[in-house]
């Protein structure tokens, strides 16, 4: 009974959040995405594999070897310098479980991807959501921007 009551109050912060004028209410569900690929280790994995790298400043040689490495499927892939994510079934538990329907809550895996790419790269990264399973369609994706735009695969 008491999951139920937390599920609860989580819905109910999520709904107000999305009522915010949307930058700000994006913003606080993005600190909540960030916060989940802290607690998963990506910022860690990402320095690792920046720490492996002799020169940082080379976007492409970073990706490459973060997908050879980290990452290894089909679904992150770059076109004409825009790295892109695609996820063909949700990964947060919470939306799995069918506890979190409201697809406000998409802007939590921007977060949880720019923690992951702007730790890789060094520098900020602009994350769209492309699609989304909860917004009805097929797949999530995210269009992956990197300030130079120089990535190429």
């Amino acid at each position: 009974m008491e999951e139920n009551k937390s599920l609860q109050w989580i819905n109910v912060v999520l709904s107000e959040i999305s009522d915010l004028e949307e930058e700000t209410g994006r913003h606080i569900i993005e600190q909540c995405g960030r916060a989940c690929a802290q607690s998963h280790g990506l910022p860690e994995e990402a320095q690792k594999i920046r720490s492996e790298i002799e020169n940082t400043n080379d976007l492409d040689l970073l990706f490459t070897t973060y997908k050879e490495k980290a990452y290894n499927t089909p679904r992150l892939y770059t076109e004409e310098g825009v790295i892109y994510l695609e996820y063909h079934e949700c990964g947060c538990p919470l939306v799995k479980s069918g506890h979190i329907n409201n697809p406000f809550f998409c802007h939590c895996t921007r977060g949880y991807t720019k923690e992951r790419f702007e730790t890789l790269f060094g520098q900020p990264v602009r994350v769209e959501l492309l699609q989304s399973m909860l917004q009805g369609d097929p797949i999530c994706q995210q269009a992956i921007h990197v300030e130079e735009n120089v990535c190429e695969s």
